[in-house]
């Protein structure tokens, strides 16, 4: 039977190359070592061919395998007409995304898709494995054989390989299995490995599939997570040492709630201003999923959910066991907004909050006991002005008795003030530690761009590698999705705008966000699509799209969009390529809010940061932040002490933007302190006659 088998394969061999001078040609190669097979510009097809074949053999493919990855390469030599002594280097180097879409172009008019999938990974394998013959090494083309070959030579133990390189023995385990490939979570590790082996750089890391394209590859290990920040890291010990606590809702609780959502929208209520109000949108300008805390008169009300959540996380607090830092009261007694006076109760709510932030001193601290302040306000404040909530609190919250009816007014104002008053004093005690930290500091994660010299260069060079590594054409969906995500990077980075912004921009329809202006495209946003439209300078955004983006936008609405979820049911420019991430939940159909198809902000924060993580050496992700802070530190980097160009740039705030980017001042500072030094040890140099 395998001779059978050979004999079939030599068949196959002979009529795919038909040509007995190229066989000559391929058996004087493989004769001849001369031919340096990692030198790029001597490598020839014949060359590759023979490299290849030997690293699928010992990979253990079968010969049916063999001959499919050879036929895939043959077809590709016929497609763009190349000989087998043809050098290979550019081919498969600078001019293959070129390359590889004529070839998708003119074999998906010769054989079905499925296979022209097949021919497109294998390709994709090929390329690979050129890599791999340009290092000048002769360990075998796959990962996993590399690293075996590599391992067995060095002649560690695994212990001190482990030790030395600082992985643990499962992960190098795995990663000597066929089955499996580094983990996004462990990919930074390749390098300490090859150098434990005394491998050049990159012996290892070249012979993973391109970070994009692995994840539409078949088979394999898909990567799932990245490395954490401190941040990702203590939310997630928290959420191992406790359970989701927010008391859930009752009629009693959504009636008080519905209450508050009328007082604070009502800009005729007694002591309104636009400062102390909620402003209502209608639902396809919010981009989150609707909730019913946030929903009146069929106008969504955002602020009302936050502030809900808040509230119901402490309501929750008070139902812990005494172990978990709460006080046990039973869950029937605790949905009513009544609790609020209880100062002395959300303030070790507010110690605990604290204790498990790692004792920092950070503004959510401050956004608590402002949102528990502004209820019970005197005059303004929903608890102070609802005495009949007091009948809402358990007997034993009155231990001298129920007031009453005529006496319960006073009473129960008194006591709001008096919590607002212990709340304020609090307040005034926390300023005094000094400034705030932030608990989940952003830019973290993007801290070794924004410490270059050229910040703008380095977030560039990152979209560039995103933008030239597309997946085969033939994956439609992959395709487009990898235009849509091209033009959605390189919009935020020429108009750094918030992640809900990009999620109700519309393209079409009345009032769109972008709109047509001779060849090109204008895009807008009205002052009350930004969270500072209070302040009175916030302004309209309106700007020209520069011509590159205008190509990449067409393109998207020709070939990429159509392809989305609900395309044709909305006027969205960006959509999800799938059911998920939608603005939808149980509670639209209660309210009566339709689905507007929008894609949700923390859909297009998670694509960023996920897509993004798979081409940074440190494997977290950026942020949408990321890309608004980039631009900011790299104008005043070149333009030191420009803030009011930076609060331009992100139509944000002039005090915030100073706040926020003061740090490039200081670091401003100590390069001119350096330059100064410099310039005096010159001039000390010269004096001693030195050069």
């Amino acid at each position: 039977m395998d001779e059978v088998r050979e004999n079939k394969f030599h068949e196959a061999v002979n009529r795919s190359t038909q040509q007995p001078e190229l066989m000559k040609q391929e058996n004087q190669s493989a004769l001849d070592t001369s031919v340096s097979p990692g030198a790029e510009t001597h490598s020839s097809y014949c060359d590759l061919e023979r490299f290849g074949r030997e690293s699928l053999t010992a990979d253990n493919r079968s010969l049916g395998q063999i001959a499919n990855f050879r036929t895939a390469l043959n077809s590709w030599r016929e497609v763009h007409q190349r000989e087998m002594n043809c050098q290979v280097g550019a081919d498969f180097g600078t001019a293959f995304d070129r390359l590889f879409l004529h070839y998708q172009d003119i074999q998906g008019e010769r054989i079905s898709p499925r296979t022209l999938q097949d021919r497109c990974e294998q390709l994709l394998w090929w390329r690979r494995t050129l890599e791999a013959m340009r290092g000048k090494d002769t360990l075998p083309a796959s990962f996993c054989g590399a690293l075996t070959v590599a391992f067995e030579r060095s002649g560690l133990t695994k212990s001190a390989l482990c030790r030395d390189a600082g992985i643990s023995k499962p992960t190098f385990d795995r990663w000597l299995s066929k089955n499996h490939l580094p983990e996004r979570s462990s990919s930074h590790l390749i390098g300490a490995v090859e150098n434990a082996l005394d491998l050049s750089p990159g012996t290892l890391a070249r012979r993973l599939p391109a970070r994009r394209r692995a994840r539409y590859e078949r088979g394999g290990d898909k990567p799932t997570s990245g490395p954490q920040t401190a941040y990702g890291g203590r939310l997630q010990r928290n959420k191992q040492k406790l359970k989701p606590f927010s008391l859930a809702a009752t009629p009693r609780i959504m009636a008080q709630w519905r209450e508050v959502l009328a007082l604070k929208t009502d800009l005729d209520r007694d002591g309104a201003t636009l400062r102390n109000s909620w402003r209502i949108k209608p639902p396809e300008r919010v981009g989150i999923r609707v909730h019913w805390s946030m929903v009146i008169d069929g106008g969504i009300c955002v602020t009302a959910h936050g502030q809900y959540q808040q509230l119901m996380s402490f309501l929750g607090f008070l139902a812990l066991t005494p172990a978990q830092g709460g006080f046990e009261t039973p869950k029937n007694q605790l949905d009513t907004l009544a609790w609020l006076v209880r100062a002395d109760r959300f303030l070790k709510y507010l110690k605990w909050v604290r204790r498990r932030s790692d004792n920092i001193l950070h503004n959510g601290l401050f956004t608590l006991l402002d949102t528990i302040r502004a209820h019970l306000r005197p005059k303004t404040g929903y608890v102070w002005l609802t005495p009949a909530l007091a009948a809402t609190l358990p007997d034993e919250e009155w231990p001298l008795g129920r007031p009453n009816a005529q006496a319960l007014v006073d009473v129960w104002q008194l006591r709001c003030s008096a919590a607002y008053d212990t709340l304020m004093d609090y307040t005034r005690k926390l300023k005094a530690e000094g400034k705030t930290q932030k608990s989940r500091d952003p830019k973290v994660v993007f801290q070794d761009i924004v410490a270059s010299e050229f910040p703008m260069r380095e977030l560039v060079r990152l979209i560039q590698d995103i933008e030239n590594d597309p997946p085969p054409v033939v994956q439609k969906r992959n395709y487009a999705i990898w235009v849509r995500d091209v033009l959605l990077l390189k919009m935020l980075n020429r108009h750094p705008l918030r992640a809900h912004h990009f999620s109700i921009m519309t393209f079409r329809g009345p009032a769109s966000n972008l709109s047509r202006v001779g060849s090109g495209w204008q895009l807008h946003f009205d002052a009350a699509d930004f969270k500072n439209e209070k302040s009175a300078t916030t302004s309209p955004y309106t700007v020209l799209l520069d011509r590159s983006l205008v190509l990449w936008l067409n393109r998207y609405l020709s070939e990429a969009r159509p392809l989305m979820v609900e395309a044709d049911e909305c006027n969205f420019l960006f959509l999800p390529s799938r059911e998920g991430n939608r603005v939808q939940s149980p509670s639209t159909v209660e309210t009566g809010i339709e689905r507007t198809g929008a894609w949700t902000p923390g859909g297009i924060y998670s694509r960023i940061k996920s897509l993004t993580a798979l081409y940074r050496s440190n494997g977290i992700g950026l942020n949408i932040h990321g890309f608004r802070h980039v631009a900011a530190t790299d104008h005043l980097k070149r333009h030191p002490r420009e803030y009011a160009v930076v609060a331009k740039i992100l139509n944000d705030k002039l005090e915030t933007v100073i706040r926020e980017y003061d740090h490039t001042e200081m670091q401003d500072g100590a390069r001119t302190l350096s330059s100064s030094i410099e310039e005096a040890e010159s001039a000390l140099r010269k004096e001693k006659g030195q050069p």
